[in-house]
């Protein structure tokens, strides 16, 4: 009896011990579970429960090969944001995305999982993603977008109604990176084609800052002096025009009194350039020089001259022993990258991706005047994307190496931080311009009204510039 008491005793303290162990050991995995000084994280969690709490868009891409377009969206981060510029005229519908997530966590928009670089998402309004960890905690990311410039893009249709334009064409760079080029209406007058970024204007007196440009340039290399004489015996020319002795005065012109249009010539009793269209441009200046006496001293006196960069060209000709056009193309816009730009053909010749000129004037935009003949005045074809490359190469920014330094251009409005310059001919109307020193444009038309000529560029250049200027959010992408 003693010894069945004794074991029944045993055994009780046995289960004790037993119930004991299991609650200590319970007591311990509790305590352990709430344990500060746990393993929380790894480093992309951001000091969050990895596989539980942690809901974050780590990188965020829209990449161009996956979505037909020419470059990337620039995507701009916030705070639980991201600001997306999509290139002009990209269908943002069914755009894929491809990003990166905290450890576990998936990505919604709305019921539907979005699966990195897979399901398309349509961005044509704001987009709310929802990223929702393991443990099911969510964070959500607002996603707003831009393609086009809507603003302008209005008011350019409304500017095609106003004027009666078939087609525009326009740049617009700001930090010397294209952040902005798009095309309007039609290349034809019948409507057949329409503009495109690669379309080919007359860009008419917007050829004069391109001769500027290549004068500077031989300033700058050394092979003339903006205060060289042109005419004479010790002019740049020498007696290659006209007949020597000269009248009086003309001797005494020098490139910089061309270049400002203060050379002493007038357009009294008619601009030499649209008369005559049959002869050369070597007949053109033999007869002015003959035949038209100054009207003001060399340097006194500015009277807008076409026939003044028309000499030019061939000063340009003269130094190099290349043809203008030539020199041009190879020391300036090649190595601008404006490697479509041309000068105009005869009579109704085009390039290839020339548009068709509609002139409302009482005037054969073709055979009433000889373009090719303007080369250094206002004889090159050009879209608006080869201008705005010339333009930054020129322009004193740091960001894409300049082709003339800051002291060549300081002589002339291109080395100023604000300009523009306008060009027109029967059937175009062009401008470019600068502004602030961050922004360089341009806008092109193939028309030109047939009452006040002067509104049209009026109008293009103020639309350019309150645009450009009212606009505060920029994308960072280049299109060039």
């Amino acid at each position: 009896m003693l010894d069945v008491l004794k074991i029944s005793k045993n055994i009780s303290t046995m289960r004790l011990f037993k119930y004991l162990s299991i609650f200590v050991l319970a007591l311990l995995l509790a305590c352990s579970s709430n344990d500060d000084s746990s393993p929380m994280m790894n480093d992309d969690d951001m000091g969050q429960d990895p596989g539980s709490a942690a809901n974050l868009i780590t990188n965020f891409a829209i990449p161009a090969a996956a979505n037909n377009m020419p470059i990337d969206a620039d995507v701009q981060a916030g705070n639980n944001t991201f600001k997306v510029f999509f290139p002009p005229n990209v269908n943002r519908s069914a755009i894929v995305v491809n990003y990166e997530l905290s450890t576990g966590a998936q990505l919604f928009s709305g019921a539907n999982e979005i699966v990195s670089g897979e399901t398309p998402i349509n961005f044509t309004s704001s987009v709310t993603l929802t990223v929702v960890a393991e443990n099911g905690d969510e964070n959500n990311y607002t996603v707003t977008s831009e393609g086009n410039f809507t603003a302008l893009d209005a008011a350019i249709e409304n500017l095609r109604t106003q004027y009666n334009a078939p087609g525009f064409q326009l740049a617009i760079v700001k930090n010397e990176k294209l952040v902005y080029a798009n095309h309007y209406g039609n290349a034809d007058i019948a409507g057949t084609q329409s503009v495109t970024d690669a379309s080919l204007f007359r860009i008419a007196s917007v050829s004069k800052p391109v001769t500027v440009i290549a004068i500077l340039k031989l300033v700058q290399d050394g092979i003339i002096g903006l205060n060289d004489t042109v005419f004479g015996a010790n002019g740049i020319l020498g007696t290659d025009y006209g007949t020597a002795p000269y009248g009086t005065n003309i001797e005494n012109i020098q490139v910089i009194h061309l270049i400002d249009h203060v050379s002493g010539w007038t357009n009294n009793p008619f601009d030499p350039m649209f008369a005559n269209i049959n002869w050369s441009q070597e007949q053109v200046i033999d007869d002015i020089v003959n035949n038209r006496p100054l009207e003001t001293v060399p340097g006194a006196t500015y009277y807008y001259s076409n026939f003044g960069y028309c000499v030019l060209g061939r000063v340009v000709e003269k130094v190099t022993g290349m043809s203008y056009v030539d020199y041009v193309k190879d020391q300036i816009l090649t190595p601008s990258g404006s490697v479509t730009m041309q000068n105009a053909k005869p009579g109704t010749e085009t390039w290839p991706n020339e548009v068709e000129y509609y002139s409302q004037e009482n005037f054969n935009p073709y055979t009433d005047m000889n373009v090719p003949r303007m080369d250094s005045h206002g004889g090159w074809v050009a879209s608006a994307t080869d201008l705005a490359k010339l333009l930054v190469r020129v322009d004193g920014g740091n960001a894409v190496p300049d082709i003339l330094t800051s002291q060549t251009t300081a002589v002339n409005y291109i080395g100023v931080s604000d300009w523009w310059f306008a060009g027109s001919l029967p059937g175009t109307s062009s401008v470019v311009g600068k502004i602030a020193g961050e922004y360089n444009y341009v806008i092109l038309t193939n028309t030109r009204p047939s009452t006040d000529i002067f509104a049209i560029i009026t109008d293009m250049q103020q639309l350019m510039q309150s645009s450009i200027e009212n606009r505060s959010s920029w994308p960072n992408y280049d299109l060039f």
